[in-house]
């Protein structure tokens, strides 16, 4: 069928995208293909994410004190401008960091951007390192690599990490096997690091915080299992 040939061949390209394998299972399950794209979308719209995320700052991180965000920041950026955290760290590619640090100017006492490879001087004196899931499963996630390099150096510096895992991350252990797989075996260099769920303090999903294997576990979308075969 076309429909389930024409998501085969997105997941090829975008293999670590949780969200995309997410909507193509939903809308492959669905009697109405159509109306369950549309409903997917505006879930990922709709997404509270940022919401529980600015809730767990306001509750655990003093407004003075040090937050390191790192790619991707989508979530991230929502969450810190209506948190009141005034000491902020990105890390991320240079042009990203261009972009957050436009989108705080003025809001933020105090504001710096780290490009990739110096994560060290990033987390050191940090209260948090927030990261977003590109995917998880039940025991592990997909992050940026740049996310997984400042996560290597939170754990030297003894800074707590916080995992965010938006709407359409969390995916069943199949589709996230394959997720990981393809990631690997087509850019083992480039498009994520896998990281095991254990590695993080604590987990935040659009329905609040909690134990990062329940979060990342918490999967609200069809089996997809016919999303598992590679598009010729």
């Amino acid at each position: 069928n076309a429909l389930l040939t024409a998501c085969r061949r997105l997941l090829s390209s975008h293999a670590e995208c949780g969200p995309l394998w997410w909507v193509a299972a939903q809308v492959m399950a669905a009697s109405d293909p159509h109306e369950a794209a549309r409903h997917a979308a505006a879930e990922l719209c709709s997404d509270q994410t940022p919401a529980r995320v600015a809730e767990a700052l306001r509750a655990s991180v003093a407004g003075g004190e040090g937050v390191v965000v790192t790619t991707p920041f989508e979530l991230c950026l929502q969450a810190l401008v209506s948190s009141r955290v005034y000491s902020l760290r990105f890390v991320a590619q240079p042009w990203l960091l261009r972009r957050a640090i436009r989108a705080f100017d003025g809001s933020a006492s105090e504001l710096a951007g780290y490009p990739s490879g110096e994560e060290d001087e990033a987390v050191a004196g940090a209260s948090v390192l927030l990261v977003e899931a590109l995917a998880s499963g039940p025991s592990a996630c997909l992050v940026d690599p740049v996310a997984g390099e400042a996560l290597e150096a939170a754990a030297r510096a003894g800074v707590p990490t916080w995992l965010i895992v938006g709407t359409g991350r969390a995916l069943p252990v199949w589709l996230f096997e394959a997720a990981r797989e393809r990631t690997e075996a087509d850019d083992p260099d480039g498009r994520a690091a896998v990281v095991t769920l254990d590695t993080f303090a604590l987990a935040i999903g659009p329905e609040g915080q909690g134990d990062p294997v329940a979060v990342g576990g918490a999967v609200t979308c069809p089996p997809g299992r016919e999303l598992l075969r590679r598009a010729i």
